[in-house]
């Protein structure tokens, strides 16, 4: 066979010389261009934390708060509220400030139940009921009438409220304040 009429082969490398450099360059950095795409997948997710975080945020801030942008509706002073405290004691008066540290309770007054145990020497005459004899008396005591002699006004550490209400005008507390102040 003639060389010339033979089939044309590829150029042999020379020896010593390395592959094609391409073909190692583009082997050497095809794992880094999948990895290059996690840093998009972590900014995604990121994002949407933090819209969703936002949303959840505006939520919350919108039930706790309200759409006036503070908890208290207004200070109408001449309402009677009843504070009810951590502790399970209960105040009835003008709560002012209510948004600062410690809130003012002023014109105040309380509750106070006396147990009246009567005993009778006839046994036989109190054998039907028990509860007579056992009847709490309810008395409505206004602050500053105590030994001590606080004044009128008190201010309460905020997260010792648990919470506070509006009494109505026509409340059995409301009516035996004005009673009271007759």
């Amino acid at each position: 066979m003639d060389q010339n009429t033979s089939m044309p082969q590829a150029p042999s490398e020379p020896m010593g010389m390395p592959e094609h450099p391409m073909r190692h360059h583009r082997a050497a950095h095809q794992p880094r261009e999948n990895k290059g795409g996690g840093w998009k997948i972590a900014f995604i997710v990121l994002v949407i934390l933090l819209v969703a975080g936002g949303i959840g945020g505006y939520f919350i801030k919108k039930s706790v708060i309200g759409d006036k942008g503070s908890y208290v509706k207004s200070e109408n002073s001449s309402a009677w509220q009843a504070v009810f405290l951590t502790n399970g004691q209960v105040y009835f008066g003008h709560l002012k400030e209510r948004t600062a540290k410690y809130p003012l309770l002023a014109d105040i007054y309380y509750l106070q139940v006396n147990q009246q145990n009567l005993q009778s020497g006839d046994q036989n005459a109190n054998t039907n009921t028990n509860s007579d004899a056992a009847q709490p008396q309810i008395s409505l005591i206004k602050l500053g009438e105590e030994l001590h002699g606080p004044k009128d006004e008190m201010y309460i550490a905020k997260d010792q409220i648990l919470f506070w209400e509006d009494l109505k005008d026509d409340s059995k507390v409301v009516q035996a304040i004005k009673d009271y102040k007759k």
